[in-house]
């Protein structure tokens, strides 16, 4: 009776954990061991790509190898086009609904962004109403606090230009509607015109006057976030926006980082609670924006178990 009773539990065991929409590993094949349960991830290219580029390819398979769970990147319209020329409210939308579409997505799941899919990311998970839960998030050079260069464009005359040119530009509608990039470009000379004229930033950071507490109630409840900052980075200007820092006029122009932001000493999105709860952390690459070797890969894969 002993026996046909352990063999009942083992087989109630085996359906239990085979209908679990978390993937478990476990360190060996004895059941007896401990065991690392891993989560589906969704991943969101950057502008100007596709899901079916190289680099995309390798970053979702690697993880997908490392970490024995399915890895999805998911296309927003036609990928490099869209990626510029529509809102990245528009973007989030769809992404929401491509999420909500994928049953693999039903239960607790993780985020990877690149790039700009960090703010598609950070869409789906402060606003979007996800059938799902996002429990674990992944940065990989995210222009968090926006961005004021023009890339690969930082110290000429040229570029001091150009950066004028634009901080008057995102101030026309049409601009602000169609073009992507324009969302989160922030002039650190015209703080008060960013929040005035910001269609998406300033809203997902929650910088504005009136807070949304869903915004901060979603980063809360992340498990871990992790937040990948590139050393050489030419593309995203500051770099320290990869980290949630910026440049701040009342500093002489120098680089804040994060922890001396207002969005951070007043908690706007729940980062500061994510820190000192030890659920926020910062790594840095060394190579260029969003530039990384199969070990760098396999490395950033092992900060997800």
């Amino acid at each position: 009776v002993l026996e046909i009773d352990l063999i009942v539990v083992f087989l109630i065991n085996i359906f239990f954990f085979s209908s679990r929409r978390r993937h478990t590993r476990c360190s060996g094949v004895s059941w007896a061991r401990r065991c690392v349960q891993e989560t589906d991830i969704v991943v969101f290219h950057g502008i100007v790509d596709r899901c079916n580029e190289k680099v995309n390819i390798n970053l979702t398979q690697t993880f997908a190898e490392e970490l024995n769970v399915y890895v999805r990147c998911i296309e927003i319209g036609n990928g490099e086009v869209t990626s510029v020329f529509d809102s990245l409210i528009n973007q989030g939308e769809e992404a929401c609904q491509k999420v909500n579409n994928d049953t693999n997505f039903h239960g607790e799941f993780a985020i990877i962004g690149v790039s700009q899919g960090n703010l598609i990311s950070r869409y789906v998970i402060e606003k979007c109403n996800t059938i799902g839960t996002v429990k674990k998030y992944m940065s990989l050079g995210g222009p968090h606090m926006g961005v004021y260069r023009f890339p690969y464009c930082i110290t000429s005359k040229f570029c001091a230009v150009v950066a004028e040119i634009l901080s008057y530009a995102i101030d026309i509608p049409i601009i602000q509607d169609f073009i992507a990039p324009a969302q989160f470009y922030r002039d650190p000379h015209r703080p008060e015109d960013f929040l005035r004229v910001s269609r998406f930033l300033a809203d997902l950071n929650n910088e504005r006057p009136n807070k949304n507490q869903q915004y901060k109630d979603r980063i809360i409840n992340l498990d871990l976030m992790v937040l990948v900052k590139f050393a050489k980075d030419h593309v995203i200007y500051p770099k320290v926006s990869e980290w949630f820092g910026y440049v701040d006029k009342r500093y002489g122009g120098d680089e804040i980082v994060m922890q001396e932001t207002e969005l951070y000493k007043q908690d706007y999105i729940g980062l500061r609670e994510l820190n000192e709860r030890g659920a926020l952390k910062f790594m840095e690459l060394p190579g260029e924006h969003v530039e990384w070797t199969n070990q760098d890969l396999k490395n950033l894969a092992k900060e997800l178990v």
